[in-house]
């Protein structure tokens, strides 16, 4: 359990895998602030938009900036924004009951292996578990980068010019 507990923050920040990630509606105050100090959910934010973008594919993205636990949106103030968030990752205990992301097990299990190799002493076959766990692990990032670029869309805009 110690080890997985040092393995798993490391891939869980490592790109915004689709379990670890959410979108979630906020008020704004008149300034455009919201406080996020009582939120424990919530560990990054990665970007805050107009709308739902899981159910608007059409969306305005908002520039902000972020002060401790406030989150000030430039462009919105007294108005509904959605944080596309990071979610806090889970810390695991002896009893395991928190259920591990399917796709993170392969790597997790090398990589919780590789840590308790070198723990005791064993750094060939640490070496060589780590090195399984790295190969896991980017593989599954390109497939995630793979799989975010069927979904990304492409907008054209043409402009004609002196047509008689």
């Amino acid at each position: 359990i110690e080890f997985l507990n040092l393995s798993f923050p490391k891939v869980w920040i490592k790109v915004p895998w689709a379990f670890a990630t959410d979108v979630a509606g906020f008020a704004t105050d008149s300034t455009g602030k919201i406080d996020l100090s009582t939120n424990s959910t919530i560990r990054d934010i990665l970007d805050v938009y107009a709308e739902d973008i899981l159910a608007n594919p059409d969306f305005v993205v908002y520039s902000y900036a972020i002060n401790q636990n406030d989150v000030y949106v430039t462009a919105a103030p007294s108005t509904t924004v959605y944080l596309h968030y990071r979610k806090q990752e889970t810390e695991f205990t002896s009893t395991l009951t928190t259920t591990l992301p399917y796709e993170l097990k392969s790597y997790l299990a090398y990589q919780a292996s590789a840590d308790w190799l070198a723990s005791e002493g064993q750094e060939n076959k640490s070496l060589a578990r780590q090195a399984k766990a790295d190969d896991i692990l980017m593989d599954l990032i390109d497939n995630f980068e793979r799989q975010q670029q069927q979904t990304a869309q492409s907008r054209f805009g043409v402009r004609v010019l002196g047509v008689r």
